[in-house]
């Protein structure tokens, strides 16, 4: 039986580099074991459509491992619920692939929330290392467009698929106790648990 506890920061871990292969192989193994969603709603679309996707930037991910990327991984009872690859180089955070499970709600937001405040820990050890409140990323699809945009990332393109989130020009992120926010997640505690 798990034993459950309410924390205040996301159960976030970096995945060290001789894990990482597994950990990937455990994510493919659990959204395949979720399987598709039976009918024709728009709602069982848009979950079979997550899956696949999550199924192909998995892929992607394994394919970019050994390079220069961290893995980090939100976990919930031993299981990856979200995996994201860092790149730090350039003065700021890249989200270089980011991968969540079809079966959990707002883990996104959550992975974006924990690269935003990144800079913080590396400018801590070396000053202005990174420039803080700054995320950037590619996006592999217009669903995940759409839902990057729903986080206050802005296209830097009309046709590319280059986004950057400004925390400090975004409504939608606020600094609490000097880390960033999602305005819609200050406050709220996440489920942490372990087997």
């Amino acid at each position: 039986m798990p034993d459950f506890e309410w924390v205040t920061a996301a159960p976030i871990s970096y995945v060290p580099p001789n894990e990482a292969e597994a950990r990937l192989k455990r994510f493919r193994d659990n959204v395949r074991a979720y399987g598709q969603v039976a009918g024709n709603s728009e709602i069982s679309a848009r979950l079979n459509s997550h899956q696949t996707d999550a199924l192909f930037i998995r892929r992607v991910m394994k394919a970019r491992l050994g390079s220069d990327f961290l893995l980090f991984e939100y976990r919930y009872c031993g299981e990856p619920i979200a995996l994201m690859q860092l790149d730090f180089h350039g003065g700021y955070v890249d989200i270089k692939n980011l991968v969540t499970h079809p079966g959990t709600e707002k883990a996104g937001g959550v992975m974006v929330e924990f690269a935003l405040n990144q800079p913080q820990h590396y400018n801590a050890q070396r000053p202005g290392l990174l420039m803080e409140g700054v995320v950037g990323l590619s996006s592999y699809s217009l669903a995940s467009t759409a839902a990057y945009l729903a986080l206050g990332f802005t296209k830097d393109s009309d046709r590319g698929s280059e986004m950057t989130l400004v925390a400090a020009k975004s409504t939608k992120w606020q600094r609490v106790n000097g880390s960033w926010c999602l305005t819609a997640y200050v406050g709220q505690r996440y489920a942490s648990a372990t087997i």
